[in-house]
C-alpha cells in the first residue's frame, strides 16, 4: 500500500465518523476527523448491536470493552396489538419470539444494547489526542485549477475547512477524503452525487425516549415483580398496532430505552409537549406503553420524522436502479453511513450499517491502496449490493407493520402465525445485521479486471 505523509480527512465525529478514523489508523492511513460540536453533546438513546457491527468492534480491539458495558440480546418479540370489550384491559399478543442462542446453535449470540453516548465516548477514547478537531466545519472542495497536472488530481484533494471565529477558511489537501455526517451530508451535496432537498417524507414519524424503572416502581405506576415479569432484561420487544409501533429494550440495568412510530401527514404538527400527543396516540396500547411514556421525562423525548430519497422506491424495480446509479464515491471522496445511502433505515441499524461501511472501505484501501481508485470503486459496488438488499426487506417489514384497515391486521397476524419461527428467523437476523460467517458481508464480486 502506498504510504501518504498528509492524513486523510473524515467529516463527522460520530459513530460512522470515529469508526472509520478508527479503521483508517488501522490499515495504515494517517486521520483528521472534523467535529462542528465542540462538547460533543449527543443524544441519548439506546443502540442495538448486532454480530456485523461487533465484528467490527471486535477487529478494532473494542469488542471486550462493549460487551462489559452493554446488556446483551438473547430474545426478540414481535407482538400484535389485540382488542377487548374491556377499555381498561389492553393487551398484546405474541405472534413471532426467537431465541439468539438457538438460532446460533448453543453459542452465545452476539447482541447487544448500549448508550449511544456511552458508544461514541469509546470510540472517542481509542483514539490518539488531537485526532479529532472540535468547532470545524466542513466549507467544500476546491476544484483543482484549469490545466493542473493528471498526477496531481488523483493523488490529493483539497478542502476547505471553517475554523470557528476564524474568518478565512482554512486549505487542507488530502488523500482521502470521507464524509460520515449522515442524511444532510455537507459532503454529498459537494461531490454532485444527490441533494438533501431531494428527500422526501416516508409517511410516518418516530418519537424515543428513555425511562428509569425505579420511577414506575416508586410512583407506584408498577410493582417491583411488575416490572421484572414485563420488562425481561434481555428480550427485545416489539408490538404492531394500527398503523403503528411500540418497542422497548433494556440499554443498562434498571434503565429502559423505549421507541414507537405513527403513520402521519406530511403538514402534521408536533410541538412540545410530545407527551399528551403520545398519550392520545396510544392511548388503546398495552399499559406498559402508556406507563413507559408517562414515566418518561418530557426533556429526554426526542421527535424524528423518516425520510426517503425522492427518486427511490425500494419496492420498485426503477427504484432499484435509481439506487445502484448513486455511487457512493467521486473521485477521492467516499460517503460512509447515512451519508451514502439513498434512503432511511428504520429498523435500528443504522449505527451497525455505518461501522460496516468503515471497516470495509478501510479493508479495502489497506489491500489495494488508493491507485486507480480500485479501493473505492470495490466499495461503492459491495455496499451498494449489501444495503439494497437490506433497504428492500426493511421497507417490506416496516410497510406490513404500518397498516391500518382491520382486515389487513388480522392477515398480518395469520401470515406471522404461519411462517415457521426459523423463516421468520432469518428474515428478522438478515434485516438487523446478525451473520452466521465469522466475516463482515462483503459481497463477493468479481475483483478482475477492475
Amino acid at each position: 500500500m502506498a504510504s501518504f505523509r498528509k492524513p486523510c480527512v473524515v467529516v463527522g465525529g460520530g459513530v460512522a465518523g470515529l469508526t472509520s478514523a478508527l479503521a483508517l489508523r488501522r490499515a495504515g492511513f494517517g486521520v483528521r476527523v472534523l467535529e462542528s460540536d465542540d462538547s460533543f453533546n449527543v443524544r441519548r438513546m439506546g443502540v442495538p448491536i448486532w454480530g456485523g457491527a461487533l465484528h467490527v468492534l471486535d477487529r478494532l480491539g473494542l469488542g471486550a470493552e462493549i460487551r462489559k458495558r452493554a446488556v446483551p440480546i438473547t430474545q426478540c418479540e414481535i407482538a400484535s396489538l389485540t382488542k377487548t370489550l374491556s377499555v381498561k384491559q389492553r393487551l398484546s399478543k405474541v405472534v413471532a419470539r426467537f431465541t439468539l442462542e438457538e438460532y446460533s446453535q448453543g453459542s452465545a449470540a452476539d447482541a447487544y444494547v448500549l448508550d449511544r453516548a456511552e458508544l461514541q465516548q469509546i470510540l472517542m477514547d481509542a483514539l490518539p489526542s488531537g485526532t479529532v478537531w472540535r468547532n470545524t466545519r466542513f466549507g467544500g472542495i476546491v476544484r483543482a485549477p484549469v490545466g493542473a497536472p493528471a498526477q496531481s488530481l488523483q493523488q490529493l484533494l483539497t478542502v476547505q475547512v471553517l475554523l470557528k471565529n476564524v474568518r478565512e477558511p482554512l486549505r487542507v489537501e488530502t488523500p482521502l477524503l470521507v464524509g460520515a455526517d449522515g442524511k444532510r451530508s455537507l459532503v454529498r451535496g459537494h461531490m454532485g452525487v444527490a441533494s438533501t432537498s431531494q428527500m422526501r417524507y416516508a409517511g410516518f414519524t418516530q418519537w424515543q425516549g428513555m425511562v428509569d424503572l425505579t420511577r414506575l416502581i416508586l410512583e407506584n405506576r408498577m410493582t417491583r415483580q411488575q416490572c421484572l415479569e414485563t420488562f425481561e432484561s434481555t428480550t427485545a420487544r416489539e408490538i404492531w398496532g394500527q398503523g403503528g409501533r411500540f418497542g422497548y429494550m433494556m440499554m443498562w440495568p434498571g434503565m429502559l430505552y423505549w421507541y414507537c412510530t405513527c403513520n402521519a401527514q406530511s403538514n402534521e404538527v408536533f410541538l412540545r409537549p410530545f407527551k399528551p400527543k403520545l398519550l392520545e396516540r396510544f392511548r388503546d396500547w398495552p399499559q406498559e406503553c402508556i406507563e413507559l411514556i408517562q414515566a418518561c421525562d418530557e426533556a429526554t423525548i426526542f421527535r424524528n420524522n423518516a425520510y426517503n430519497w425522492a427518486s427511490s422506491d425500494l419496492l420498485s424495480l426503477r427504484g432499484e436502479r435509481e439506487m445502484m446509479r448513486m455511487p457512493t464515491f467521486r473521485g477521492r471522496a467516499v460517503l460512509v453511513g447515512n451519508a451514502g445511502y439513498s434512503f432511511t433505515y428504520n429498523m435500528h441499524q443504522q449505527t451497525c450499517l455505518a461501522m460496516e461501511d468503515a471497516f470495509a472501505l478501510a479493508q479495502l484501501l489497506s489491500q489495494y491502496g488508493l491507485k486507480d481508485n480500485i479501493a473505492l470503486r470495490i466499495y461503492s459496488e459491495d455496499r451498494i449490493m449489501r444495503t439494497r438488499a437490506h433497504g428492500r426487506s426493511a421497507a417490506r417489514l416496516v410497510g406490513i407493520a404500518r397498516w391500518e384497515y382491520p382486515f389487513l391486521l388480522r392477515l398480518r397476524d395469520r401470515i406471522l402465525d404461519k411462517v415457521s419461527s426459523h423463516a421468520r428467523l432469518r428474515k428478522y437476523l438478515s434485516l438487523i445485521g446478525f451473520f452466521e460467517a465469522g466475516d463482515l458481508p462483503i459481497s463477493p464480486i468479481s475483483r478482475e479486471g477492475k
